[in-house]
Parts: C-alpha cells; sequence; structure tokens
C-alpha cells in the first residue's frame, strides 16, 4: 500500500450512499413494525382478555418508540446533509 504524498489533500470522497440506503430501510422497516405492532395489540385487545392498564401502557410505550424513531431519522437525515456540504 503506498504512503500518500505530503502536500496533497486527500482526493477521497465518502459516499453517503450507505447512509441513505440505511434510513430509507429503517424508516420503512420502522413503519411496518409500528403497524404490525399495532394491529397486534388491537388483535389481543379482541380476542384476549388484555387488562386495561397493560393496553394503555403497551400503546403509550408503542407510540414513544415510534416519535423517538422519527426523531432518529430526522437527526440522520440532517446528518447527510451535512455531509453532503
Amino acid at each position: 500500500m503506498a504512503a500518500p504524498r505530503r502536500g496533497r489533500a486527500s482526493s477521497t470522497v465518502l459516499s453517503p450512499l450507505a447512509l441513505q440506503v440505511l434510513l430509507c430501510l429503517s424508516g420503512t422497516c420502522c413503519a411496518l413494525h409500528f403497524l404490525a405492532t399495532l394491529l397486534l395489540l388491537v388483535y389481543k385487545s379482541q380476542v384476549f382478555t388484555y387488562p386495561h392498564s397493560c393496553l394503555v401502557l403497551d400503546v403509550t410505550l408503542l407510540f414513544l418508540m415510534g416519535i423517538l424513531e422519527a426523531i432518529r431519522l430526522y437527526f440522520g437525515e440532517l446528518t447527510e446533509t451535512i455531509c453532503l456540504r
């Protein structure tokens, strides 16, 4: 492996393609997980005897997870735009 020459700037550019793909797939996976979990909670509450307090806690935690994932994806998009500058 050759050593880089002194006095020259590095010409390697980090491609944000991997970050874009991961953000897209993560957003899609998170949305599908959110919908599947919400449908499962509705099914459990209708078919099984499910305490009301547990149902409220599960739905609250699910929406909290969705909000945190949306914030994480937003900061990922923000990082991507900063990297492109």
